[in-house]
This record gives C-alpha cells, structure tokens and sequence, in this order.
C-alpha cells in the first residue's frame, strides 16, 4: 500500500508555510490550497499561468495535507511517486518539492524531494508529466522523521531552462478516475502524489492506543 494525496484546486489550508529555498520565484497567481488522502471534488482546471525568466525555479502552487499524519521515519528506501497534466508555450520541466511540516507548519521537519522531471512539458496540449521517469518513482532523498500530528507539504512549479516561457498545469480533483503513470495520457484526471508508506491519520493513531491501553 502507498499514501496518496490528492491536489484541491480551491479551498483554505490547514496550516501557513514559508516557500521552500528551493524555489527562486513565486508565480503572480500563486495557488494556496489543500491536499487530502480523499477526493474533496474541487474542478479540474489550469489556474495559473506566468512568464519566467531564464534558469528559474518558479513555484505555482502549494498544497497542505488537511490530515495530520502519524509519526514515520522516511529513509533513501521510500520513494515518491507524481502525475499531472500540463501544457507550456516554450521550454519547461515540472518542478516539485515535498516536505514535512509540523502541525501549524511552522517548523519544517525536513525535505523529503526537490527537483524537475527528466522530460520537457508538452508545447501541442496536456500531456502527462511525472518527476520520474515516464511514470516511474523517485527516491527520498533525506532520511526525516515525522513526528505524529505533522503534515505533508507539496509544491509544484516548473524550472524555466530560456525566458518567456509559460506553465499551464492542470489541478484539482473532481474526476472518478487519477492520472495514469506515463508520459504519454492526454486526459484531464485527477493530478496527485504519492508516498510509498502507508501512513494512517494521526488521530486514528491515537485512538489505536487508547483502545490497546484499555
């Protein structure tokens, strides 16, 4: 089993989090909005859209799990796997950073990926991208421990290689069925993220203690 979070094109996050160091810029639309282990049926759509300059790494949107988690010490042997669906007028690569938080996402516990996916985004329409490979995953890369009650932040952009350049990702959740795991789809499904550990609800946790206790 995996952890797999879904991307809300609208609604409040649960906590505030500082952009991560790794992003050079801020798209003037930046997107500030949930994500969940459960569809919360938010359109579909491409709602942002910016010009960048030559070699930034500039951050579209940002997604803060509503859940908080149960504590999981992640190593180099978990991986991360990420699908969605955009379109660029020039040259792109999607970019995208996961993190842990704490509760209020004041305190970064640490970065669990930072980097762009190996294949240009699609000039003639949306067409899938992952940060892998064609679909496949790619691997932590620091070992974090995330202690119970912690959130999952997730940030995606695109790395601008030339400028003028423009991002069109699609985002959001309203669609019975997910984006496949390619590079070739054409579908508006539903963009998410995923997490190889199975990670349960930190309320959930708790009350699995209370009940061994007892």
């Amino acid at each position: 089993m995996a952890t797999k979070f879904y991307l809300a094109s609208s609604g409040t996050p649960a906590a505030t989090v500082a952009a991560s160091a790794y992003w050079t810029h801020d798209a003037g639309a930046l997107l500030l909005a949930p994500c969940s282990k459960t569809k919360t049926s938010t359109a579909i759509n491409y709602n942002t859209h910016e010009t960048g300059a030559s070699s930034w790494v500039q951050r579209h949107a940002q997604f803060v799990s509503s859940e908080q988690l149960a504590a999981y010490d992640f190593t180099a042997a978990d991986t991360i796997k990420f699908q969605i669906s955009p379109f660029a007028v020039g040259v792109l690569y999607i970019a995208l950073s996961v993190r842990v938080v704490s509760p209020n996402g004041g305190t970064v516990r640490g970065i669990l990926y930072e980097g762009t996916g190996p294949t240009a985004i699609d000039t003639s329409g949306f067409v899938n991208r992952s940060i892998g490979a064609a679909g496949a995953h790619v691997h932590v890369q620091n070992s974090v421990s995330m202690s119970g009650g912690d959130r999952i932040v997730i940030e995606v952009g695109a790395l601008f290689p030339v400028a003028e350049s423009h991002l069109y990702p699609y985002i959001g959740d309203d669609n019975a069925s997910d984006l496949p795991e390619n590079e070739t789809g054409t579908d508006n499904f539903n963009p998410w993220c995923e997490l190889s550990p199975t990670i349960a609800d930190y309320s959930a946790a708790a009350t699995n203690v209370v009940l061994n206790v007892i």
